[in-house]
Formats: C-alpha cells, sequence, structure tokens
C-alpha cells in the first residue's frame, strides 16, 4: 500500500513542479502588463491634470511616469533580444 502511494507520488511531483512554474511565468507577465498600464494611466492622469490646472507639478509627474514607461518598454526589448539570441544558440 505504501509503495503504491510512493509511486503515484513520483509520478506526479514533477508534473506539478511544471504546472508551479507554468502559473509563476504567467502570473509574472499579467504583473507586468498591469504595471505598464498603471504608469501609463498614472502619466495621462497627470497630462490631464496640468492641461486642467496648470501646475508645473503635474507636469513634471507626467515627465517622470513617461521615463518610467521608457524604461519598461527598454526591459521589455532586452528581454525579448535575449530569447532570441537564446533561441539561436539552442539550434546549434
Amino acid at each position: 500500500m505504501k509503495s503504491s502511494w510512493f509511486k503515484i507520488l513520483l509520478l506526479f511531483i514533477p508534473v506539478l513542479i511544471l504546472i508551479f512554474f507554468y502559473i509563476e511565468n504567467q502570473q509574472h507577465k499579467q504583473h507586468a502588463i498591469v504595471k505598464k498600464q498603471s504608469i501609463a494611466f498614472s502619466r495621462d492622469w497627470n497630462e490631464f491634470n496640468y492641461q486642467f490646472t496648470g501646475k508645473k507639478v503635474y507636469k513634471k509627474r507626467a515627465e517622470k511616469r513617461q521615463k518610467q514607461l521608457n524604461e519598461q518598454i527598454q526591459k521589455k526589448i532586452s528581454t525579448q533580444n535575449i530569447n532570441k539570441k537564446l533561441a539561436q544558440l539552442s539550434k546549434f
């Protein structure tokens, strides 16, 4: 009886580990998307406030958010370049 449970666990633990890493990867991707959208919304909101009130504080905040958005885009591009290089290396 115990050996059958051991065999079942031995079979399903690697499958569960793969499922866990897949879910973790998907959550990371969604988090990155939400963060990017949040920064873009904050930038747009501050630009609107600057146009509406004319206060320079909102303009500075909008510029800061634009820089953060550009950094996020650069990170995504660099990650894509790394993935392409790894794919090319794996062909050999």
